[in-house]
């Protein structure tokens, strides 16, 4: 948590009449012309302006984890709503335990911006049906997730380094499919060079693009997504304050440096119960805003860069384009 005997006060760049937090300038009306962007909540669209401090992956539910409990979530979230956030996505995926239902009911509870997640997140290779896939997708759009009204924002899909290339030709085909069609945001979490190789080089819309995983974590290969037009999404992290997030704020600050502030975006992705707050665990989903943000300007960015990777190009990077409104 934060640690006020450490703490040292610093403006990073900030006049005297600016501030780092959102405005909570909200359009309950807002309804989005043919062609306007807007991002897509369970409980509707929103306005990409009205998301503010964004978490674009996390696991509010995930079943090799535990998490399922619906108390645990909501004091999660009221800790990232306490620390400015304003927005969330829940990238579960159905194989992984997304249960709509849920994330409804968190929507209607939390002050907060809620997204839901289609795709896949855990399927073996071995049993990965690109069909059965799609057809899950087309549904959870045209119809809703979990049999409820609630629509995903986004597309997920998991590439792992074993995948055999037939099958991450097939799943990479039916991501491009998804989001020619629908206009939703796609996050592929990567795994290995020639994937993400595989990866920039399919029929996906970079701008529209996430890609993050293990590979991400790299230098060469995080300015090689940013160079292709794709988001570089720098995830998980520890949340402990451990040197692996010192080496992912430097990471960052690296492609800030290079100029590829407008392309970066970071996020927790905890699934485990030790991270979060609702089940007794440090730091919780305010880790970020807290703690993290500070190690990106104590090593060397400005206070709007980070603003522009927390709010500006989480906006962007989650709005749906293309596309007909989806509820």
């Amino acid at each position: 948590m934060w640690n006020p005997n450490s703490y040292r006060d610093s403006d990073y760049g900030l006049s005297n009449d600016e501030r780092f937090e959102p405005t909570d300038k909200l359009d309950d009306d807002f309804a989005p012309r043919e062609g306007e962007p807007f991002i897509q909540t369970v409980l509707g669209p929103i306005a990409p302006d009205e998301a503010g401090v964004a978490l674009v992956r996390e696991y509010l539910q995930w079943r090799p984890g535990g998490l399922a409990d619906v108390q645990a979530a909501l004091t999660d979230l009221e800790a990232f709503f306490t620390a400015s956030g304003r927005t969330i996505v829940s990238a579960t995926a159905p194989d992984a335990g997304r249960d709509a239902h849920v994330l409804l009911t968190l929507a209607q509870h939390a002050p907060l911006h809620i997204i839901g997640g289609t795709g896949w997140s855990i399927v073996p290779s071995s049993e990965f049906n690109s069909r059965s896939i799609e057809e899950g997708i087309e549904r959870d759009i045209t119809d809703g997730m979990d049999d409820t009204p609630a629509r995903p924002g986004l597309v997920v899909g998991s590439i792992g380094a074993d995948m055999p290339p037939n099958v991450v030709g097939d799943a990479l085909g039916l991501l491009a499919s998804a989001q020619r069609r629908f206009g939703l945001p796609v996050m592929v979490d990567c795994g290995g060079r020639d994937n993400l190789k595989r990866v920039l080089e399919s029929k996906l819309d970079v701008e529209g693009l996430i890609v993050t995983g293990d590979v991400v974590r790299t230098q060469d290969s995080a300015i090689r997504i940013a160079e292709g037009g794709a988001f570089v999404l720098v995830s998980p992290l520890e949340g402990i304050n451990a040197e692996r997030d010192r080496q992912a704020a430097r990471l960052v600050t690296a492609l800030v440096d290079r100029g590829w502030q407008h392309r970066v975006l970071v996020s927790h992705a905890f699934t485990d119960r030790s991270r979060l707050n609702g089940y007794g665990g440090r730091p919780g989903l305010s880790y970020l805003v807290e703690q993290f943000a500070v190690m990106l300007l104590e090593s060397g960015m400005h206070a709007h860069d980070v603003q522009q990777i927390v709010i500006d190009n989480a906006a962007l990077a989650l709005s749906v384009r293309g596309a007909q409104q989806s509820a």
